[in-house]
């Protein structure tokens, strides 16, 4: 470890010498440091709770109900074929989330 005994015959009266001993002490803290607490290095990545599979179904059943809404609400003004096609295309979504050939609908 670096010394940080002082000169005795030395005093600090200018900001040289200070920063001198500065050094020195900030040198003592990291060596220290270095010694004393490990250090790891690491990438960040994101981290899943669920499994990828749970993941998937979870994001197929929010397109489901996606779906279900759209059947259940009140039409707008849209034709039967235009609400097919939007269901049809949740449906596909959906049949390549759970890996799982689903038909579609026709009108």
């Amino acid at each position: 470890m670096t010394d940080l005994k002082p000169d005795p015959d030395t005093s600090i009266e200018n900001t040289t010498t200070l920063n001198k001993y500065w050094h020195k002490g900030n040198m003592a803290v990291k060596e220290a440091a270095n010694k004393h607490i490990p250090m790891t290095k690491s990438v960040p990545r994101p981290f899943y709770a669920f499994s990828f599979k749970a993941t998937k179904l979870h994001q197929a059943q929010k397109l489901s109900n996606k779906a279900r809404k759209i059947i259940f609400l009140p039409p707008l003004p849209k034709s039967p074929q235009t609400i097919a096609n939007e269901i049809n295309a949740i449906l596909q979504q959906i049949g390549e989330l759970v890996d799982y050939l689903i038909p579609s609908i026709s009108e």
